[in-house]
């Protein structure tokens, strides 16, 4: 038989003032001892940029969700007409090559 590996320690207790205790709805398992540890450096930084929004241009907001169901983003047509060529053409089905496909380098 296989050795067990040792077992895990118990997460640490999650405060109240914790972004993981905050985001968990109350019948949520607490998050694991990894995911209170991760640190992500580039939210933080964002997280504490101060700018007021320019009273000239309309808020995009790029945070939360898909921001294309406003309808802001949308696909030029060009590029939709050649996506829907490729797939009727069947010229772009299966893997490219390593180093990419011959036409998206010379482009």
């Amino acid at each position: 038989a296989a050795p067990r590996s040792a077992p895990r320690p118990a997460p640490p207790a999650m405060t109240s003032d914790s972004p993981a205790a905050a985001a968990a709805p109350p019948s949520a398992p607490p998050p694991s001892a990894r995911a209170v540890a991760t640190v992500n450096p580039i939210r933080n930084l964002v997280q504490s940029i101060n700018l007021a929004p320019n009273p000239e241009k309309p808020v995009l907001s790029l945070s939360v969700g898909d921001p294309t169901v406003f309808g802001n983003l949308r696909v030029p047509e060009a590029v939709s007409a050649a996506l829907a060529k490729a797939v009727v053409d069947g010229d772009a089905n299966g893997y490219a090559m390593s180093n990419g496909a011959v036409a998206g380098r010379r482009a």
